[in-house]
């Protein structure tokens, strides 16, 4: 019969979520294992997509599977805040799976100095 395993938590972290700050490696432990996961950072993930969005437009598939960005809009967000000029389009993209779904096509626009 199996071992039911403890729900893994940050170690030295409350249960409140008051734990670990941003770009610090938190510890995860439970019965079976012992691994170090980096905090994603929201900042880093948008100059990945801002660097890829200016080769060439990127869709939310390609975003996620090649630069590892769960939520690609929320990044698409931030870079507009900061003053990006992106349009999106939408697209139809096959799943890893086979399925055809339709997806957002994000375009850099470039603005009078070219970026």
């Amino acid at each position: 019969m199996r071992q039911k395993r403890k729900p893994l938590t940050p170690s030295g972290a409350s249960q409140s979520g008051k734990g670990a700050q941003k770009n610090e490696q938190i510890n995860i432990t439970n019965n079976d294992t012992n691994c170090q996961l980096s905090k994603p950072n929201a900042a880093i993930q948008c100059a990945r997509l801002l660097a890829r969005l200016k080769q060439a437009p990127i869709s939310t598939f390609q975003a996620r599977e090649e630069l590892h960005i769960a939520h690609p809009a929320g990044r698409v967000h931030n870079l507009r805040q900061q003053g990006h000029n992106i349009e999106t389009h939408t697209c139809t993209e096959a799943t890893t799976y086979g399925a055809v779904s339709c997806v957002a096509l994000y375009v850099l626009i470039p603005d009078a100095e070219g970026v």
